[in-house]
């Protein structure tokens, strides 16, 4: 299947564009997208587009979180097993 990520953009009509591009350079192929959850356009993005949610993640973290991340701008990470 093709993964789509990392999926980042400035606002939400951008990271639809983009969305899209990705879509259609995979046409007809099986696509995975692992949305950050915590970003709502992009649940809604990938929701207008068919995407049903498989199974979430939870981001962890030990000790203190210094560094907290923004999701506002990020949509889709590269893969779970690349973070």
């Amino acid at each position: 299947a093709y993964q789509i990520g990392p999926w980042i953009a400035e606002d939400g009509a951008t990271a639809e564009e983009l969305f899209k591009t990705a879509l259609n350079a995979a046409a007809g192929k099986p696509i995975f997208c692992d949305v950050v959850v915590p970003n709502t356009s992009a649940m809604e993005i990938a929701k207008k587009y068919g995407f049903e949610l498989q199974r979430p993640f939870v981001r962890m973290f030990l000790g203190e979180c210094k560094y907290p991340a923004d999701t506002s701008r990020m949509y889709a990470i590269s893969g779970v097993e690349k973070g």
